[in-house]
Order: structure tokens, then sequence, then C-alpha cells
């Protein structure tokens, strides 16, 4: 009996991990060409980011990461409204480190990646880091310095160690908190293998299939509550006119690549949670 129950327990654990594959925890709402016919080409006033955030609060999102820099201000009447629309759930915001155009605006204390100074993939001085009033709205701020399944996890920004924006993504879907131990980057359960600058390095395998929500329908409320409920919202620039990137895999628009990478690491922190090994029986 105490076998047949171990087996059963086994199974509802296989099953509950196979559930959580990149769709149940992920959407990806982009700025595409229906949304660009309709409201016009993609830059937009970040009152329309506002609006994106509010819809996704009436659907119950779990959180929002946006895949744009907001390092430099616009309209100030734009530029409150995403402020104050951030403040009603956790929103994610990217930065990167950028030598040339970048500058050395700080970062709040409460985003660094612990008290001590970790060993980094990537250093800087500089960078596109939001403006101070979205980072006061801000939930996490992650660095986003790579172009391929190569991820820094870790950042150093002016002496100070950051998260990469991949390890914000899977905090929020998992609701818990990532740390580092040697060869190893722990969030909740589940852990990903890095080097010893806490670099995750793997290769695009079967890419994830996406199922992209056009913004101008999130918008329009012609969205059905289960693509957003309970799930982090992506909000990304996925139109003809979205820059490309050269992969092993043929040319990829930029926000696309950064989905099959964080799509990557998901899989491997699903595959990480193993279920127990049942006891032998003879």
């Amino acid at each position: 009996m105490r076998t047949l129950a171990y087996i059963s327990l086994l199974l509802l654990l296989t099953t509950l991990t196979r559930a959580r594959d990149f769709a149940s925890d992920f959407a990806f709402v982009i700025i595409d060409d229906a949304t660009e016919a309709k409201l016009g080409p993609f830059p937009y006033d970040r009152a329309m980011y506002a609006k994106a955030i509010d819809a996704c609060v009436r659907l119950k999102a779990k959180a929002v990461v946006l895949k744009f820099f907001f390092d430099l201000p616009k309209s100030a009447d734009g530029d409150t409204a995403l402020a104050a629309a951030m403040k009603k759930i956790p929103v994610v915001l990217q930065a990167r480190l950028e030598a040339t155009e970048g500058t050395a605006q700080s970062i709040p204390p409460r985003f660094r990646f612990g008290d001590k100074l970790l060993p980094a993939g990537e250093r800087g001085d500089l960078g596109w880091i939001p403006l101070p009033a979205l980072l006061d709205s801000a939930a996490a701020v992650g660095f986003v310095d790579f172009d391929r399944p190569v991820i820094p996890l870790v950042e150093e920004y002016r002496g100070v160690a950051y998260k990469s924006l991949v390890l914000c993504c899977l905090e929020q879907a998992t609701g818990a908190q990532a740390r580092v131990e040697p060869g190893k980057v722990f969030i909740g359960k589940g852990w990903l293998p890095v080097d010893g600058q806490n670099v995750f390095h793997s290769d695009f395998g079967e890419l994830e299939p996406l199922q992209p929500i056009s913004l101008a329908s999130l918008l329009a409320g012609e969205v059905k509550p289960e693509a957003i409920t309970g799930h982090v919202v992506i909000l990304g620039w996925d139109s003809k006119n979205t820059d490309t990137l050269n992969t092993k895999l043929g040319s990829m628009r930029i926000h696309r690549v950064f989905l099959q990478c964080l799509a990557i690491c998901h899989r491997q922190l699903s595959a990480s949670q193993q279920p127990p090994t049942p006891p032998r029986t003879g």
C-alpha cells in the first residue's frame, strides 16, 4: 500500500511539473503590424504603456515586464501616467550597460542582488538605466546584455551586483527569490547551471512555440481572460519594422530572441525540479 501511495504521489508530482510549461507562466503581448496600423508606428507616448498595464491589471495578470528602455524622459504626462500604472501591479523594467551612450544614473539599493559583490559576466559604470520616477514604482529591474543563450545572470553596475532580466522574469513567475551558489543559481526548488562568472551557457534547440497577443487586441478588450490571468506578461515590439538579430537558426526579431532565451532557462529550471525517485520494492 505504501508503494502504491508513493507511486500515485510521484505521478501527481510529475503531472504538476509538466503543467508548468512556458505558456503556463508567460504571455507575450506585442506591438505588431496590426497595432501599428491602428495606433501608428512605434514608439508611443508612455501613456500607451500605462493603458496596457491597466488592461493587464483588469485581467488579473501576475506581473508585467516592459521590454523597452525608459532611460530618457518623454512627455511629462506620459511618464507620470506610466509611473502611476506601475503601482497597481508588479512591473519589471530593463536596463543595460552602455559605455558610449549611457549615463551614471543610480539604481536604488533595494534592486541590488544581495549584500556582497558577486562574480559577474558583464561589468560597467555607464548604462541605459530607467528614470528615477519609474524606478520608484518598479518591482524589479534587470539587465539585458546578451543576444543569444549565453546569459550573464549576474551583472555588475558601478561596483554593485544586479540580476539579469531573465532572472527577474523567472522570479515573478515562481514567486521565489534567486540565490547564488558556486556553479548554480537557485530559484525556488530549481536551479540554473552557471560558470565561474555566473553566466548560463546553452544554445538554441527547438524553438518555443510562442503565441503572441496583439497590443491592439488587448487595449480593445478582445483578449480572453485566461490568456492573461495568472501570467507574467511580457510587453514587446514585434512588427515588420522591428530590428532583427542573426542567430544559428536564422534572422530573428530582437524581442523573440529574448523570449527564446527566457524559454530555455525556464525549461532548464523546470527540468531541475525532478520528482523523488520511488523506493525499491524488491
